[in-house]
């Protein structure tokens, strides 16, 4: 990573369900499988998404927000959260901070990495200020890609 990264910086984009490509302040890192990140369950045949990978993908699906109020909401998450957190941290060395902070005002855990889902390019800042509300981003990127 290159010195001075912010999570703020990083861009996810699931190209499928186990596969993403990685932006840093905006520029193509590389593709990775969720099974390098760590985030694949190693006990399935054929893997699959491991409880951290699921969350991580059903973050991307809900443009980087989850509260208590969403269906799919359980205790569990937090667990989780924390297990998404550390594998975060372990492939993302020296990025400082969790990648995905609890956001008490909002009453939500929020994505401080992009989350990108679909045929659309990331577009994040490339300075290392903190964005103070995703959710925004999340929506301009991903305008009409979850609509069923």
């Amino acid at each position: 990573m290159p010195e001075g990264t912010q999570w703020e910086n990083l861009a996810l984009h699931f190209v499928d369900g186990n596969n993403v490509k990685i932006y840093v302040s905006g520029k193509f890192l590389k593709e990775v499988n969720l099974n390098e990140m760590g985030l694949l369950n190693r006990k399935t045949k054929p893997r699959r998404r491991s409880k951290p990978g699921d969350l991580l993908y059903l973050f991307a699906t809900l443009h980087g927000e989850l509260g208590w109020d969403e269906p799919t909401a359980s205790s569990k998450y937090i667990k989780h959260k924390q297990l998404l957190c550390d594998a975060l941290k372990e492939f993302f060395v020296g990025t400082p901070g969790d990648p995905i902070e609890w956001i008490k005002r909002d009453g939500v855990y929020r994505s401080r990495v992009l989350l990108v889902i679909g045929d659309v390019e990331p577009k994040i800042q490339t300075d290392n200020a903190a964005i103070p509300d995703l959710q925004d981003s999340y929506k301009e990127l991903t305008a009409g890609s979850y609509d069923a």
